[in-house]
């Protein structure tokens, strides 16, 4: 998995578990040296759940959007990220449209 694409702006996070791992999206990217695991708790509200491996490391369910990165996600340990271009995270994480914007401030 390269944690390192230049045009990605977010990141894909498989969480460490027990019988499972889920695996969780979020919409923005890592700084370098960073990991999820860093992120204080109110960040992780932000995360939407995104998949799940089986004990066996195998996907149970995954989303539509990821099924590209399906051959990186399954197998992965918990505690592996990886760098998604936004398109990929869009429908879970949508840009406000350009009037929904909050308005620079000029005194």
């Amino acid at each position: 998995m390269n944690n390192d694409k230049q045009q990605a702006t977010g990141t894909v996070y498989i969480a460490p578990g027990g019988l499972f791992c889920n695996v969780y999206a979020m919409p923005y990217p890592m700084r370098k040296g960073q990991r999820p695991a860093d992120l204080a708790h109110r960040y992780q509200l932000e995360w939407e759940l995104v998949g799940r491996l089986d004990s066996q490391l195998k996907i149970v369910f995954l989303d539509p959007a990821l099924q590209e990165f399906k051959a990186d996600i399954e197998g992965a340990m918990g505690s592996t990220w990886m760098a998604v271009p936004a398109e990929c995270l869009e429908h879970l994480f949508p840009r406000p449209a350009d009037d929904e914007m909050v308005p620079e401030f000029r005194p």
